[in-house]
């Protein structure tokens, strides 16, 4: 029990009893807990006087390290949250700069990426698809290059018929003049 026996503004004198028996759960704070006091009334009483300019001086204290606690923990709080994020957004810039390279045709891009999670394995997965877009351009551009040159020989080989075939053309002309001069004379 608190008994406030004179409270001013600068000094608060507090009295506390003491009981002669144990509280229930409190008996292991008592020297002998199987020793029994026979008095009914309290023990007696200790008698607090505190000055309340230093607890209120403690309590500023206090009061002003958990707030200079708390501001750092904020800091380092904010510091580790712009380092997580970076470390996150640096590969999705690398593979933005992938993306947009090969965009414009820069087929020998490839990502690497300094981790040992999804990302690393998001970059080996994308440097292995431009791996295979190459060779599949490759291909085509080898299969275009063998039908153009296909269609340049047929070209080549329709104009030689078409020339050929006006040549002849020409001689049959020729020749049915000829037979028209000859029969006409």
């Amino acid at each position: 029990h608190v008994v406030v026996q004179r409270d001013t503004e600068s000094f608060v004198d507090l009295v506390l009893e003491i009981p002669s028996q144990p509280a229930e759960g409190m008996e292991d704070l008592f020297a002998d807990p199987t020793a029994r006091v026979t008095a009914t009334g309290p023990l007696g009483y200790v008698q607090l006087g505190l000055d309340r300019r230093v607890v209120s001086a403690k309590i500023d204290r206090l009061v002003g390290r958990m707030l200079l606690s708390a501001c750092l923990a904020a800091v380092l709080g904010v510091l580790l949250m712009f380092l997580l994020v970076r470390r996150i957004t640096q590969p999705l810039a690398a593979f933005v700069d992938a993306t947009r390279a090969v965009a414009r045709g820069q087929w020998d891009r490839r990502v690497s990426v300094d981790s040992r999670d999804e990302l690393r394995e998001l970059g080996e997965s994308f440097s292995r698809m431009l791996t295979q877009l190459r060779t599949y351009r490759r291909r085509v551009e080898t299969d275009q290059a063998t039908l153009e040159s296909r269609v340049e020989e047929r070209t080549q080989e329709l104009q030689a018929a078409k020339d050929h075939a006006l040549e002849l053309a020409d001689r049959a002309e020729q020749a049915s003049r000829a037979k028209s001069e000859f029969l006409a004379n």
